[in-house]
């Protein structure tokens, strides 16, 4: 068992793990914990991957014209050197160039796994999205992607800024087989902890024009907690009915817990409240092929 804690205070207590794992699981720095066998009750602090802004692309009569990303990890980190602070940079370019900007791209991720926790800047580990082979995908097809979105929808002329997210801003895979942990620690943060709100959030003040769900749909077939001969749904209502289900609308049923992006679009819906001219839009997560597509919901 090991205790979690979240930068704003939140403490998880006795999340299970898999004693063999514990000498992978990464603290707040990334570094790697020691003691390999759970002689006491552990506590990790895990350390908030911020939103990043990733550049814009213009567009004129559904054609890109221009373009200034920064997905893959080259381009990220040497812009972000010049940076002092991650999400004071965003911030600062996200305000400096609103004027110019005719509408805001939010593209979205589950969570941030081991790449996302190794740049390092003057000797201090610095947290940024996808910028592994996540990042490389959405940098070599994004805009060919938007190519065929221009193509079927009536995408306004002007210049978009983009903005990577995770809809939880740690490491829910705690480094390790994104198969055992990241599910379960997931679906515990997002409800229990109710990162889901603070994920709405931090979408509503983007006010976007365009949100693109890519989030993974999740496995658990490695989680410890598993009984090998049951099925995935069994053993989330076992573990999770009673917690969970009650967080949502009455009207919601235990499959709104089988996909990691099936929860979050059903959060990212809620926009429509108060953006009704949001467009959406889901796809793969770009790390599972190198052509990935997106779909208008």
């Amino acid at each position: 068992m090991i205790n979690l804690i979240l930068e704003d205070g939140t403490e998880l207590k006795s999340f299970k793990i898999d004693e063999v794992d514990l000498k992978d699981i990464r603290n707040s720095n990334g570094n790697s914990i020691i003691d390999t066998k759970i002689t006491e009750q552990i506590s990790i602090e895990l350390k908030k991957c911020e939103d990043n802004y990733i550049g814009t692309i213009s567009v004129e009569s559904k054609q890109i014209i221009d373009s200034n990303l920064r997905f893959n990890r080259c381009k990220r980190c040497e812009y972000l050197e010049e940076s002092r602070e991650i999400k004071k940079s965003c911030d600062e370019d996200l305000n400096n160039y609103s004027e110019k900007y005719i509408g805001k791209i939010v593209v979205v991720l589950e969570s941030p796994h081991v790449k996302e926790y190794d740049f390092i800047r003057k000797g201090k580990r610095i947290p940024i999205p996808a910028i592994g082979n996540s990042g490389n995908s959405l940098q070599n097809n994004f805009e060919e992607n938007f190519k065929r979105i221009f193509e079927n929808d009536d995408i306004k002329d002007g210049v978009y800024s983009i903005i990577l997210c995770n809809a939880i801003q740690y490491q829910c895979s705690l480094g390790v087989n994104t198969k055992k942990y990241r599910d379960r620690l997931f679906i515990v943060l997002w409800f229990m902890a109710e990162l889901n709100k603070n994920f709405l959030k931090r979408i509503k003040s983007y006010q976007a024009a365009i949100v693109i769900n890519l989030c993974t749909n999740g496995n658990h077939e490695k989680d410890p907690l598993i009984d090998k001969n049951k099925q995935i749904k069994p053993y989330l209502e076992t573990e999770y009915k009673d917690n969970f289900i009650s967080k949502y609308k009455k009207s919601t049923s235990i499959k709104n817990l089988k996909g990691l992006q099936r929860d979050v679009q059903y959060q990212i819906n809620e926009i429509v409240k108060d953006n009704k001219a949001c467009l959406f839009y889901s796809g793969s997560h770009p790390s599972i092929r190198k052509n990935w597509q997106i779909k208008k919901l």
